[in-house]
């Protein structure tokens, strides 16, 4: 599948490559692939101040996946729309089996 140039592994850990679409009407993941960024579309209802929308971004990628929140970290992109999570402990073929069905 298309989406899977937004997912990468080490053997144990999952790494997602996310757009962030802030301000929504409602927080959405996955919101779609975005095939030109080759990543993940996330949409999420807070603005990005505080750190209010990445703890947003967590909590609705830690929740989709059925993963506790600090299981789910934001490695690079922490001040950008575009960004890399690290999902713990969490195998490439969940994460990639869960996207299939949604997308």
């Amino acid at each position: 599948m298309k989406y899977d140039n937004a997912l990468r592994s080490d053997g144990v850990n999952t790494l997602i490559k996310v757009h962030a679409i802030t301000g929504a009407s409602k927080t959405i993941f996955p919101a779609g692939y975005d095939d030109w960024r080759g990543c993940i579309i996330i949409k999420v209802k807070s603005q990005p101040r505080g750190n209010r929308a990445n703890k947003e971004i967590i909590d609705a990628v830690s929740g989709f996946f059925g993963l506790n929140s600090r299981d789910v970290s934001i490695i690079n992109g922490a001040r950008n729309n575009d960004k890399t999570l690290l999902l713990a402990n969490t195998p490439y073929y969940h994460v990639y089996d869960m996207l299939k069905e949604a997308l």
